[in-house]
C-alpha cells in the first residue's frame, strides 16, 4: 500500500497505458493533512513523478513493512466487519471522518448532512447500522 500526503487537498488524474486515473486527495484530518493511498505501483510511480511531488507540496509517508509480513490491502471506505458470528449491523472504523464517508458512499447521504458526531450516529441509527471506533 503506497500512501501520500499533501497540505492542501489535490485532485488530478494520471494516464497509465492509455487508462487514466483520478488521484483525489481526501479531505484535511485533524492534523491538517490530505491522504491519498492506493495499492497501485503504477499509479505511486506516477504520483512521484508530478511537479507537486518534486517540489515537495505532496510527500509519499508509505511505512516500510518487512517483506516477511504478509499485509493485507483494504479500502478505507469498507468498513471491518466485526468478530464473526457477530450482528452484520456492527460497522467498525479507525475514525469519525472514516464512518462519516463510508455512510455517504453507501447510502447516498450528503455530508453537509452529517458533519458532527451526533449526526453520523443519528444517520446510523437511521439505517440501523451501529457504529464502533477501534482504538489504535
Amino acid at each position: 500500500m503506497f500512501e501520500f500526503s499533501a497540505g492542501t487537498q489535490y485532485i488530478f488524474k494520471v494516464s497509465i497505458d492509455g487508462v487514466t486515473y483520478l488521484v483525489s486527495f481526501s479531505e484535511r484530518n485533524q492534523f491538517g493533512n490530505s491522504v491519498f493511498l492506493t495499492s497501485n505501483a503504477k499509479v505511486a510511480e506516477k504520483i512521484r513523478q508530478t511537479s507537486m511531488f518534486k517540489r515537495g507540496a505532496i510527500k509519499e509517508t508509505t511505512a516500510e513493512t518487512p517483506e516477511e509480513e504478509p499485509v493485507e490491502a483494504i479500502s478505507i471506505l469498507d468498513p471491518k466487519q466485526t468478530k464473526k458470528g457477530e450482528d452484520d449491523n456492527v460497522k467498525e472504523f479507525a475514525n469519525i471522518t472514516l464512518a462519516r464517508e463510508w455512510l455517504c458512499k453507501t447510502f447516498g447521504v450528503k455530508k453537509s448532512a452529517i458533519r458532527y458526531p451526533g449526526q453520523v450516529a443519528k444517520c446510523a441509527k437511521e439505517h440501523k447500522i451501529e457504529i464502533k471506533y477501534t482504538e489504535e
